[in-house]
């Protein structure tokens, strides 16, 4: 099972929600529905959009690797931290194994992660390896990243079937 626990990012105060296949969110407006979707996509395809070219050489240490490449995706997706409050969210990936990333924003207003002493366990690392074989899948992501990201990020889509067919072409799923 996967959570993500938010603590004073954007409108969202103090939130602890549990992912499953599917959730539904509803408030009033501007009340953090969006900012939660943002979230558990920026998460969910973190692993993807990782670079792993150098991940399994002797010489690199890993949480510094990711750790960069993290905040580096962070910004690139919500934009800079300078004018927001401090505030953590943690992801869980696997809840039962305590694997999670957990990212937070403190007076210095740099973004610092945290990762679980299982987190980079060998699960993890056939994860990373399994995605950085499918060359035909990632090559297709990021050639069609943008009209991923305007497809998912657009109110007017309700065809659903259209995102997934998008998402998984013929022959990479």
């Amino acid at each position: 099972m996967q959570k993500i626990i938010i603590k004073n990012f954007g409108p969202v105060k103090d939130a602890e929600i549990e992912i499953k296949k599917v959730l539904v969110l509803i408030g009033e407006q501007a009340s953090g529905k969006s900012t939660i979707a943002k979230l558990i996509y920026f998460f969910k395809t973190l692993v993807r959009k990782l670079k792993f070219t150098d991940i399994y050489t002797d010489d690199i240490d890993i949480d510094s690797y990711f750790s960069y490449l993290i905040q580096e995706i962070f910004y690139n997706f919500f934009g800079s931290t300078l004018n927001l409050p401090d505030f953590e969210i943690t992801f869980y990936y696997n809840l039962e194994e305590e694997k999670y990333l957990q990212l937070k924003l403190g007076n210095d207003k740099e973004l610092s992660t945290n990762f679980s002493i299982s987190f980079f366990d060998d699960d993890f690392r056939s994860k990373l390896e399994s995605y950085t074989e499918n060359q035909q899948y990632f090559n297709y992501f990021n050639e069609n990243e943008e009209e991923f990201e305007r497809l998912f990020n657009s109110p007017k889509n309700q065809d659903f079937r259209k995102l997934q067919r998008f998402r998984y072409p013929s022959g990479t799923k």
